[in-house]
């Protein structure tokens, strides 16, 4: 991931995990960052997106914003199983690499509860240290909350 506020406390020198992080390590996935100011570590992710952008939304207006996802999927599957490339010899991304096709993992609402694991989120935040600022009053932000230690 990159370091958008969305996946990672960008506010702070000292960051915690965002909830959406914690929540990928209780499902057991691993979060891995790229390195701060260098998006060509996912380029090829980057670009995707633009090519997406440009191909499904660009100029392109939407009744509801719930018809945006199936644009979006229908022009990446497209892409991945109808459009040749040169860099592939003249085949499809998922004709050179079926196995692409599917992570192997398969997802499902009523699942994930049994798929939860807080020890996994206990056990990396056990391994972390955070440091932040305590105010002259005993407070200090984590996260988005504020807690009062006291003075002492």
């Amino acid at each position: 991931m990159d370091h958008d506020s969305a996946f990672f406390d960008n506010t702070s020198a000292s960051p915690s995990p965002s909830p959406l992080h914690l929540w990928l390590i209780a499902l057991g996935i691993q979060v891995r960052f790229i390195e701060i100011g260098r998006p060509t570590q996912h380029g090829f992710i980057e670009r995707t997106h633009q090519l997406l952008e440009a191909q499904a939304l660009h100029g392109v207006a939407f009744d509801e914003a719930a018809a945006v996802q199936p644009a979006l999927d229908q022009r990446l599957d497209f892409l991945n199983r109808d459009y040749l490339s040169r860099m592939l010899h003249a085949r499809a991304p998922l004709t050179a690499f079926p196995t692409a096709h599917h992570s192997g993992r398969f997802y499902r609402v009523e699942t994930e509860e049994a798929l939860l694991d807080l020890q996994r989120v206990y056990a990396y935040l056990g391994q972390q240290r955070w440091f932040r600022r305590v105010s002259v009053a005993g407070q200090f932000t984590l996260g988005t909350y504020r807690y009062g230690v006291g003075k002492t």
